[in-house]
């Protein structure tokens, strides 16, 4: 019944291929951030020293 009330507005007639796509993109993006925090945290895994960044040697005064 609810389909039938919002096919009744002129806004949802008129754009309802964009809201499918939008409704289809928010689904999806919680699977789009979880693989890139899991590809974060194990390149960080694999490659431990690559987020440090190297010390230089403070000036010696003679």
């Amino acid at each position: 019944m609810l389909g039938y009330f919002l096919g009744q507005i002129a806004f949802v007639k008129a754009n309802i291929e964009i809201i499918l796509i939008g409704i289809v993109v928010v689904s999806v993006l919680p699977i789009g951030i979880q693989l890139l925090r899991s590809r974060r945290t194990s390149a960080a895994a694999t490659n431990p020293g690559a987020s440090v960044q190297p010390q230089t040697p403070a000036p010696r005064n003679e």
